[in-house]
């Protein structure tokens, strides 16, 4: 990786800003809230308040639209109310899960 070119750099950066830009648009369907400043490989949002448990929302995303998302508990408590997502999965299934989400209902928060 250290031997890499800067275009190499670019277009994983790009990659991700777009993975990324995607999964915030599944937290906006979801009626999930999140911070567009962090970085990283995954994104964290808040639950819509009507939800117990981030554990609760990744049921109901599961049975009603077949999409896992990660509860933050299972990180700890402090995540109870948060889910996140991994950006490490490929543009064309986030794209699917949106569609998916669309199709059936928009969460309001």
């Amino acid at each position: 990786a250290l031997n890499l070119n800067e275009k190499w750099y670019k277009k994983i950066n790009e990659t991700y800003q777009n993975r990324r830009q995607i999964v915030w648009q599944i937290l906006d369907k979801s009626g999930c809230s999140y911070d567009k400043s962090g970085v990283g490989m995954f994104v964290w949002a808040k639950i819509p308040e009507y939800f117990n448990s981030g554990i609760e929302f990744s049921d109901f995303m599961l049975n009603k639209f077949e999409v896992f998302i990660t509860p933050g508990e299972v990180f700890g408590q402090n995540g109870k109310k948060y889910v996140r997502i991994s950006l490490s999965n490929n543009y064309d299934d986030y794209k699917k899960t949106l569609e998916r989400i669309t199709s059936e209902i928009t969460i309001k928060s």
